[in-house]
């Protein structure tokens, strides 16, 4: 599924998120960098149906939560996304 590089909501960015074939990165987890720990953890939050809606009910009464787990999911499909 392709959306636009502007204005994707949120549900449109998860979505597309979890098409991602994830790809760990190969050394070892003491030389992961912030950045690979983020992305891995993106990764697990995208299995289940009710870490999903978790992570739309924290958005949804912490909306500066919204902004960051956009910015994220976009990185996200950027870096590890065909």
């Amino acid at each position: 599924m392709v959306f636009g590089s502007n204005g994707r909501t949120l549900e449109q960015l998860l979505t597309q998120a979890r098409t991602i074939t994830y790809i760990e990165p190969q050394k070892e987890y003491s030389q992961w960098t912030e950045d690979e720990i983020n992305m891995k953890s993106i990764y697990i939050s995208l299995q289940t149906r009710e870490q999903i809606d978790s992570m739309l009910y924290l958005c949804k009464y912490f909306p500066p939560i919204k902004i960051l787990l956009k910015a994220q999911l976009k990185v996200f499909i950027t870096q590890h996304g065909v």
